[in-house]
């Protein structure tokens, strides 16, 4: 059964009222109004050791009662002392009336303290160089006149000697793990990302600059930053064995230190695929119509005089204004000033061109021949004044100019060979007169040999260089006509080029 404290008659209480009780400093702990152990009773509460009720009697010493001490002042703040140096913890504070003396903890009238587990930290105490604030301002081993030396330190969480540059303090003591005393580490958590560091071929931020894979790499070549042999692999076959480790879009790739070129007649495997001296670049294109260069015909009247130069060098201003196309094929030979009816006149011819592409020559000192091949087609009559069909010679007519004209020429535009056509070869077969079905396509081949005296040709090189970068071809079925021609249009004939039409080896 709970002990309850002993009730004071109200007579004592008033005679205590009248007397010298009211001078006393309070109950005691040890009378009958102390606090037990299992708590005050009768709606009384302990305060500091005493069964008190708040705004009531028996008053309460500590404790305000709806913000009011019992003896009329206002309460003030206590905080708690848990380090015994006389300045409390700011967040351990209670509002009293005064303060309390019997509590299990320290009460004191001043907080402030960041550390109430030291009493050598405190608002007002020197600061001392130990990484702690001693004296609660807020800032670690900092000192008005400056007699600690400040340095900042950075977390340092992968120890690569750089650390986070937002994770910072500044102390003036040395730390070791953990920290670095310089900043900028752009990914603490790799070793292998740092400021000063050389970049990797990754993709990456290595050095912590905002920029990735740039100049000088660690694991890679850039012309400029490292020796030729740096970072040296294989890299294909031929001359692209060699090769050097580059950076393309963040992975190391190996390139060849020399491009894959057009094979020239050098023993090499220039363009890299196994071969050696190849064609075209070693012996000229084995079909001209497929040059990987490039192909254009243009109509151009029929030379009255020995040619002088490569043709595309010594046109006339009015053949320069002729339109040139790329077809192995052409249905074109009309004459330029027919001077009547009868179609006698100058004729066109086409003036055919095989460049090789930019950069590139051809080296025919291993070309052997060229084959011209192609395939004729009469397109309509001819016959001569007594109504007879006449066929027309085809190249090589002793009466008309020699064709056709074969002619090298160089970079610079010198002229390296020349050959014309001096023998009268095939016929040009004629439609009948009556409507009968069209004679067949004939093919027509000739070889012009190239390292000597070639039967039916005049001419041969004219230069020591053997490096070609242009060919040039003129022909024309005929040079000019007298006779009638049906209905007053003039022959024309078709001719084709045949795939073999190119050099030999």
């Amino acid at each position: 059964m709970t002990r309850r404290p002993p009730v004071t008659h109200p007579l004592v209480v008033g005679l205590c009222a009248l007397s010298l009780c009211a001078c006393l400093e309070g109950w005691s702990p040890a009378g009958p109004y102390r606090c037990p152990e299992l708590g005050c009773t009768d709606g009384l509460v302990c305060d500091d050791g005493i069964c008190c009720k708040p705004g009531g009697v028996p008053a309460c010493r500590t404790r305000p009662f709806e913000g009011v001490c019992s003896n009329g002042d206002v309460p003030k703040p206590y905080f708690v002392d848990g380090d015994d140096d006389g300045v409390g913890d700011s967040a351990k504070q209670e509002l009293r009336c005064a303060r309390p003396l019997r509590d299990t903890v320290r009460w004191v009238e001043v907080g402030g303290d960041c550390d109430d587990a030291r009493p050598t930290v405190k608002p007002g105490l020197p600061e001392a160089c130990n990484g702690r604030d001693d004296d609660c301002d807020g800032r670690v081993d900092w000192t008005p006149d400056g007699r600690n030396r400040i340095t900042a330190w950075f977390r340092d969480a992968d120890a690569d000697g750089y650390g986070n540059s937002s994770q910072s303090v500044e102390l003036c003591i040395s730390l070791d793990a953990g920290y670095a005393p310089v900043g900028g580490d752009c990914r603490d958590d790799d070793p292998q990302i740092h400021p000063g560091r050389l970049e990797r071929c990754n993709g990456a931020d290595d050095n912590c600059n905002a920029r990735t894979d740039e100049a000088p790499l660690e694991d890679t070549f850039v012309l400029g930053y490292h020796p030729t042999d740096f970072a040296a692999c294989s890299a294909g076959q031929g001359q692209c064995l060699e090769g050097n480790r580059v950076c393309r879009g963040g992975v190391p790739t190996c390139e060849p230190r020399r491009a894959a070129v057009t094979d020239v007649c050098n023993g090499l495997d220039d363009d890299c695929d196994g071969q050696l001296d190849e064609q075209p670049g070693c012996g000229g294109p084995a079909q001209l119509t497929k040059t990987p260069g490039t192909v254009a015909v243009r109509l151009v009247a029929l030379p009255s005089a020995t040619i002088g130069g490569c043709l595309l060098h010594v046109l006339s201003a009015a053949d320069a204004g002729v339109s040139t196309w790329a077809s192995p094929q052409w249905n074109l030979s009309t004459p330029v000033h027919p001077s009547s009816n009868d179609g006698a006149g100058l004729f066109l011819a086409q003036l055919w061109t095989f460049t090789a592409p930019p950069g590139e020559v051809w080296d025919l000192s291993r070309a052997r021949a060229l084959d011209l091949g192609f395939l004729v087609q009469p397109i309509i009559n001819y016959e001569d004044a007594a109504g007879t069909n006449l066929p027309l010679p085809f190249w090589g007519d002793a009466a008309r100019f020699p064709q056709p004209v074969v002619q090298f020429c160089a970079e610079d535009g010198r002229r390296l060979f020349h050959a014309q056509r001096t023998q009268v070869d095939l016929p040009v077969p004629i439609e009948p007169d009556d409507g009968g079905p069209q004679p067949p396509a004939q093919e027509f081949r000739v070889q012009l040999d190239l390292g000597g005296a070639s039967a039916g040709w005049s001419g041969g090189w004219t230069d020591s260089s053997r490096t070609v970068r242009r060919i040039e071809l003129l022909v024309s079925h005929h040079t000019s006509v007298t006779g009638t021609v049906r209905g007053g249009e003039f022959v024309t004939t078709g001719l084709r080029f045949l795939p073999t039409t190119g050099f030999v080896r």
